[in-house]
Formats: structure tokens, C-alpha cells, sequence
């Protein structure tokens, strides 16, 4: 029997929500999306539990969006696949009035990066690495709104958009992550922080939860529309379809001058 890509248990008030596609890095499908933002929707509905962990499985947290699952349409226009039509993850775990906790295991690249960084605390073992990768496969435009929204200053927030790959020590220094720890040490630090946190009065909880991320600066509107106008002429490139192809015949890709 095939097991599920995302596996949830329970420890005490915790949940525990694993990725687990260790062989493909955990990179997001249909399935593990969808499984992802069942796990929760379930969280967020269970009054007994009061934090949740999110991990993964192997050597990675997630190396983000699996390009090697495109559909004959998508390589024509689109070169990130449609991931699943369930709600998504990302604006779940920052929606919630619950804790998440994200222990970055290992590589977070490209989406997961952003998956690692929704989490409302974050610890990460000293072996993770933080990376996003699309610029590499020419395939969209990620990592410019990082600086607005981690307060970054324009040197690092231009490091981190152009592919700049951080170390878990780097990512703390910078004010990304709350946490590094010894590999060996995540789960029991991630265990104990959710415990402390899931004891909290859960009313008190919810309404710093949201008056945080109401602080969280919004975008100015032509940015954001400046930003899908890109992401649309970057999709139908040629540059886009060179990307996903030497990906999936594992070799570099060659890019159009401009």
C-alpha cells in the first residue's frame, strides 16, 4: 500500500505534519497539496490541539514545485504546473489562528522556501539551507516581495530575489528564522516549543496571531499588478520552456540574451 505524501499524528495538543515524498525532496504534486491542506484544514478545525509542526521527511523540507509533473498544456504557456485546485497551504498556515511551527529539516528551495517561511515560528536544523531557485530555470518571478515582507534591507532583499542561497546561521541572522539548532536537536526543540505554545490561553493566542499579521506591510496595488505582468510574459517565454526542458533532460539550461 502506497503511503500518503503528507502524514499527520498527534502528540499531546500537537499535530505533527510530515511531507513525504523524501525520493522527490518533497517537491509539491497534486497529491501532497492537496493532503497538505487537508492536514490543515484539520488542524485548524480540531479544538483539542492547540500548535502544530509542519517537516519533512529525508534530506529536504521541500524543494518546492515539481517540475518534472507538467501537462502537455502547461509546457506550451505555463512552465510551473497547476499544483491542485485545494485551498492553498501557503495562505492557510497565515491564516490560522493557531500556531504552525515549521522545522526546516534540510533544503528549502524555490515554494518551499515560502511553505518554510509561512510558518508562524520557525527553527531550522544547521544543516538547512534557504534558496529561491526559479530565476536558475527562468520560470518566474519570486523572492522581490521577500524584502517587504521580512524587512530586509535592499542588499539582501536583491541577494535573495536573484537566487542567493542562505545557510540556516545566515537565514537567523538576518531576522528569517527564529531558530538554528543541531540537526539531532529539531524535533525534540520543535516539540517542546509547540507544547509551550499549545498550553497558551487559545483566545489570547488568536488575537495576537492576528493583530501580527495585520502588521505585516501590504504591497502597494500597482506593485502586485507590475508583479503578475511579469509573471505572465515570464511564463509564455522561451526562456520559461528551456528552463522546465533542461530540467527534465538534466542538463543546463541556455538562455536568450536580452
Amino acid at each position: 500500500m502506497t503511503e500518503p505524501e503528507v502524514l499527520v499524528g498527534v502528540i499531546d495538543r500537537t499535530a505533527v505534519i510530515t511531507l513525504n515524498r523524501p525520493e522527490k525532496l518533497n517537491a509539491f504534486n497534486h497529491e501532497l497539496w492537496s493532503e497538505l491542506s487537508a492536514a490543515l484544514v484539520a488542524y485548524r478545525d480540531d479544538s483539542r490541539l492547540g500548535a502544530a509542526i509542519l517537516t519533512g521527511n529525508g534530506r529536504a523540507f521541500s524543494a518546492g514545485v515539481d517540475l518534472a509533473q507538467g501537462t502537455p498544456a502547461a509546457e506550451q504557456r505555463v512552465a510551473l504546473p497547476d499544483i491542485s485546485p485545494a485551498p492553498n497551504p501557503l495562505t492557510l498556515m497565515t491564516s490560522l489562528c493557531k500556531p504552525v511551527i515549521t522545522a526546516v529539516n534540510g533544503l528549502a528551495f524555490a515554494g518551499g522556501m515560502y511553505l518554510a517561511l509561512s510558518g508562524h515560528m520557525i527553527i531550522a536544523a544547521a544543516s538547512a539551507e534557504f534558496e529561491l531557485t526559479e530565476i536558475r530555470r527562468g520560470v518566474d518571478v519570486t523572492g522581490w516581495s521577500v524584502g517587504a515582507d521580512y524587512g530586509l534591507s535592499r542588499a539582501m532583499a536583491v541577494e535573495i530575489a536573484l537566487g542567493g542561497r542562505l545557510s540556516a546561521i545566515r537565514a537567523h541572522q538576518i531576522g528569517l528564522i527564529n531558530r538554528v539548532v543541531p540537526d539531532g536537536e529539531l524535533k525534540a526543540e520543535a516539540l517542546a516549543l509547540a507544547s509551550y505554545l499549545a498550553q497558551l490561553p487559545a483566545l489570547v493566542v488568536r488575537a495576537n496571531l492576528d493583530l501580527v499579521q495585520r502588521l505585516t506591510p501590504a504591497l502597494p496595488p500597482l506593485v502586485q499588478e507590475d508583479a503578475e505582468r511579469y509573471r505572465s510574459i515570464i511564463k509564455g517565454s522561451a526562456d520559461a520552456r528551456e528552463g522546465i526542458a533542461a530540467f527534465r533532460e538534466k542538463r543546463q539550461p541556455v538562455f536568450r540574451a536580452c
